[in-house]
């Protein structure tokens, strides 16, 4: 069974999901840079590390955590999913053609897991405007685009 998923700082705080989340929904935005992820599954801790990406979700069936990861180089970066005991399942990269856009040019930018409903939704950029997918969590297929901002 995976447990609360922690957020890791560059300076190697381990930081409360709830008290991350909890902050960012009363506007205040933690200036942490947010290095790593940690979750307890089976009552082994599993660390995963990387340069920069978003805060860590669960996936809404618990069967696995999400974020998204860039490089530094890359600008739109990959949707990362792991297994809960910390081997990737897959990554989908954000190559989409939207009404005109360069897909080349499409960036992830924010992972929405939603745990009553059983859905996870990403939102994209693609140089142009801004976009709302439905991500399926099984195959990574990203579905029912609707433009959210021009």
């Amino acid at each position: 069974m995976m447990k609360e998923i922690y957020k890791i700082t560059e300076d190697g705080e381990r930081i409360s999901s709830k008290w991350f989340d909890d902050q960012y929904a009363k506007g205040i935005f933690p200036k942490k840079k947010i290095v790593g992820a940690q979750w307890e599954n089976n009552g082994k801790l599993v660390t995963k590390c990387y340069k920069q990406a978003s805060p860590p979700e669960f996936l809404p069936d618990k069967t696995g955590v999400i974020f998204i990861e860039r490089d530094g180089e890359r600008k739109g970066g990959e949707l990362v999913f792991f297994e809960p005991d910390g081997r990737e399942r897959f990554r989908v990269s954000p190559t989409v053609g939207l009404e005109g856009s360069e897909p080349n040019n499409a960036s992830f930018y924010y992972v929405e897991c939603n745990h009553r409903d059983r859905i996870c939704y990403v939102y994209l950029n693609d140089g142009n405007s801004d976009y709302r997918a439905r991500l399926n969590i099984e195959t990574g297929k990203l579905t029912d685009f609707e433009k959210t901002r021009v």
